[in-house]
């Protein structure tokens, strides 16, 4: 709950920013409605073709009582030459995947302009969109930063990109060890 001077606690209230892509929706929505379940006010930012996507389960969800929502943000097809309504790599050839990362990269001042219009008490967004650590900075909320991977393959990416094991081996097919890790991997 927060409080405010003079007034009842709220709800906390959180807002969950998931990347163009089914398998970052999906984990994020989850995430949101468990939130939610807990008596956090949850709102979804997505654009309107992904929030087709997951209307359904947000719908349902805030039927059977729980405070979730989406808001809706423009995606920015005709900027990276994509048609109306391709807003998820899904929905697009795997050659024009690139175009869903660049429009990514556009809907910065979106989320820059709904954070601060409804300055929600911390932030949950995917990796993908860096700049709402910066946001969230300004507002003094926590964010929390969605990586759909998992753990484990984010600790070996981290140990590669820390020890980069993968150096010291003369080719593509030669065996090495993960450094870093509680076992051997």
């Amino acid at each position: 709950m927060a409080t405010h001077a003079g007034h009842e606690p709220r709800p906390l209230r959180v807002f969950f920013i998931p990347f163009f892509a089914t398998g970052h929706m999906i984990p994020m929505v989850d995430i949101a409605r468990l939130f939610a379940a807990r008596g956090v006010d949850a709102t979804v930012l997505v654009t309107p073709s992904n929030a087709a996507l997951i209307s359904r389960t947000i719908d349902d969800a805030a039927e059977s009582g729980l405070p979730i929502r989406t808001l809706l943000y423009p995606f920015p097809s005709a900027e990276v030459g994509l048609p109306p309504g391709a807003e998820n790599i899904a929905s697009v050839p795997l050659a024009d995947a690139p175009k869903i990362d660049a429009a990514s990269l556009l809907t910065a001042g979106d989320h820059e302009r709904l954070l601060r219009l409804h300055h929600p008490d911390a932030i949950v967004s995917d990796t993908h969109f860096y700049w709402t650590t910066s946001i969230a900075r300004d507002l003094g909320i926590p964010r929390i930063g969605f990586h759909a991977i998992g753990l484990f393959p984010d600790c070996v990416l981290s140990s590669l990109i820390r020890h980069l094991p993968h150096l010291s081996v003369t080719d593509d097919l030669h065996p090495f060890t993960v450094p870093g890790l509680p076992h051997s991997v």
